[in-house]
This record gives structure tokens, C-alpha cells and sequence, in this order.
């Protein structure tokens, strides 16, 4: 019998000594030695002689001591434990736990991702920032741009009074031929009634003098009346 074998039987009576005990005693009387006596012999017997047993005691006497003991008493001694697969499925429902686990380290992504949209809302005021960068680099040619808008805004007020003073121009532009020609308006109506005076008649006066007449043709008329 091998010495695995042998140990194997140590487990099931739960005690090596017995079993050296038992192997001495059998070897010396092996059918009258019963276990009340292996018991006996093995409490009274001091740790000295036990260790002398075990060092002069052969593996031949060891594997007869253990022939008589069957492979069926040795297999139900040992039952295989099968708590332990037990516990290995009790693992893997630790393990789906720490899957639970993960699933609120998603929930905790999500509030991230919240968060991030609040560093959007932030940048979208660093856009903010950049449109005023953008009015700095219109610095750039030494003109100040932004006050250059603001003086173009006044050019255009300007431009209107530039059209006020066009439309000047364009009376100056009628003195392009030494004449003023808004005066020469004017002249003009005055070189109508000069041009009533061609025949060298006042006009003018002529209307006033007829109105001179027909007063006194009224008073002809009257005359007339008289006669």
C-alpha cells in the first residue's frame, strides 16, 4: 500500500498515533489485539516509545496493518465537500453586485456629463471673450477699430451733412461760369421785369399807371354820367 494510502487511513481514525499503535500491536499480535487494547496502549504509552515505534516499524508490517481496511470505508471516511461550489456561486453573485456597482459609476458618468454641459455653458462665454480679443486685433494696424466703428457711425452723420453741403455744391457748381447762378435765379426774375422794361416802359409802373387810368376813367365815366 502506498504511503498515500496509508495516510488516508491516519484520517479516518483521526489519530496517527492509533495508527502506530495499531501497526505495532497488530504486528506483534495481530488477531487477539482488539481496540479497547490499541486505546490502552496508546494512553499509557509515553511519546518516546511511540517515536521508537514509528522509527523501527517497517512498510511491509504498515501495508499488512492495512489490507484489511476496504476502498469503501476509505471513500465514504473522506465525502468530497461540496460547500465549496457553494461558495463559488455565492462569488459570482458578488461579482453581479459589483456589476450593480458599476451600473451607479454610469449614473456618476452622467452627472459628468452634466457637468461638462455646464463647462459648455463656460465656454460659450469664452466665445464671448474671444469676439472682444477679435475687436483687440483690430488694433493691430495701430488704428483703434472699435473707435474707428464709433467714428464711422459720426462719418456717417457726417455724410449726411457732406450731402447738405453736396447739395451746396451743386449751387456752387452753377457758378462754374463766373455766375451765381442762384443769384442769376434771382436775376432772372429780375431780368423779367427788366425785359418789361426793354421797350424802356416801366411795366411795373405802367400797371400801376393804368390802375391810375381806369380810376380816372371811372371818374370819365362818371363824368359821363354828368354830361
Amino acid at each position: 500500500m502506498k504511503f498515500s494510502t496509508f495516510l488516508a487511513v491516519g484520517a479516518a481514525l483521526e489519530s496517527a498515533e492509533l495508527l502506530v499503535a495499531a501497526a505495532v500491536i497488530r504486528r506483534d499480535n495481530p488477531t487477539t489485539t482488539s481496540w479497547a487494547e490499541i486505546s490502552e496502549a496508546t494512553t499509557s504509552m509515553p511519546a518516546a516509545a511511540l517515536t521508537a515505534a514509528q522509527t523501527t516499524t517497517s512498510w511491509a508490517t504498515l501495508s499488512t496493518a492495512n489490507t484489511d481496511s476496504p476502498w469503501v470505508t476509505l471513500t465514504t471516511a473522506s465525502p468530497i465537500p461540496t460547500k465549496v461550489d457553494v461558495d463559488r456561486r455565492n462569488v459570482d453573485v458578488d461579482r453581479r453586485n459589483v456589476d450593480v456597482d458599476r451600473r451607479d459609476v454610469d449614473v456618476d458618468r452622467r452627472n459628468v456629463d452634466v457637468d461638462r454641459r455646464n463647462v459648455d455653458v463656460d465656454r460659450r462665454n469664452v466665445d464671448v471673450d474671444r469676439r472682444n480679443v477679435d475687436v483687440d486685433r483690430r488694433v493691430v494696424d495701430k488704428v483703434d477699430r472699435r473707435n474707428v466703428d464709433v467714428d464711422r457711425r459720426d462719418v456717417d452723420v457726417d455724410r449726411r451733412d457732406v450731402d447738405v453741403d453736396r447739395r451746396n455744391v451743386d449751387v456752387d457748381r452753377r457758378v462754374v461760369d463766373k455766375v451765381d447762378r442762384r443769384n442769376v435765379d434771382v436775376d432772372r426774375r429780375d431780368v423779367d421785369v427788366d425785359r418789361r422794361v426793354v421797350d424802356k416802359v416801366d411795366r411795373r409802373n405802367v400797371d400801376v399807371d393804368r390802375r391810375g387810368n381806369k380810376v380816372d376813367r371811372r371818374n370819365v365815366d362818371v363824368d359821363r354820367r354828368v354830361c
